[in-house]
């Protein structure tokens, strides 16, 4: 019996049996796989697995509105070093530990699947999907005053604490999100927001160049 560890086989074949076909491809998969314990049976965890021959952000956006399903808020995004992928191009999700592992499948197994495209491909824990769900999502009082958005691609060694950095820095900061990653440079967009006026985009550009001056 062929017990899988996981989903990335299946994921792949999808993609390369299906290239051609469509020009953009989204493929999702729900199935166990096994991890093997000390003087144990191996242990069964469902995974959902997505695999897309978009782009990273289109993937990090699948994950994300997922967790927002979930109304799962209070997560953390982290580099990682799964081995199918590029080095540059993948991360995880964190909540209490790893819940998903999401990347670029590197370029010489993109050769070896005879892939025409680059893929991206995530998997998530359903479990911990589960245990972290939420009735109900925190409330957040709407903001009726405009928000401005600016991106900044930068190296960055660690993206928490750079958050972390970033809202002390700026009090206009209203919540900033990883949205690519590409070799050793991430893009991380900004939202700017005043409580009682609306802010200017020049404004917000000061706000930007303070971050990036602190960090």
């Amino acid at each position: 019996l062929y017990m899988r560890t996981s989903l990335w086989t299946s994921l792949v074949k999808n993609i390369r049996e299906n290239q051609g076909k469509k020009e953009k491809l989204k493929f999702f998969e729900i199935a166990k796989v096994y991890y093997e314990q000390r003087a144990n049976l191996p242990k069964e965890i469902y995974k959902l697995g997505v695999a897309v021959n978009t782009s990273f952000a289109d993937l990090k956006g699948i994950v994300e509105a997922l967790l927002g399903e979930f109304n799962i808020e209070d997560y953390k995004v982290g580099k990682s070093s799964v081995h199918i992928f590029s080095p540059n191009v993948q991360a995880e999700i964190i909540i209490s530990r790893i819940i998903c592992h999401l990347g670029q499948l590197k370029q010489q197994l993109q050769s070896k699947n005879s892939l025409k495209k680059p893929v991206f491909l995530a998997e998530i824990d359903i479990q911990a999907l589960a245990d972290n769900y939420r009735s109900v999502s925190s409330y957040k009082p709407i903001n009726p005053y405009a928000t401005i958005k600016l991106d900044l691609t930068k190296k960055i060694d660690n993206f928490e604490k750079f958050k972390e950095n970033a809202y002390k820095t700026s009090k206009l900061l209203d919540k900033l999100e990883l949205v690519d990653v590409f070799k050793d440079k991430v893009t991380i967009r900004f939202y700017f927001s005043a409580k009682k006026r609306n802010l200017t985009e020049t404004e917000a550009q000061k706000e930007l160049k303070k971050i990036e001056e602190a960090s």
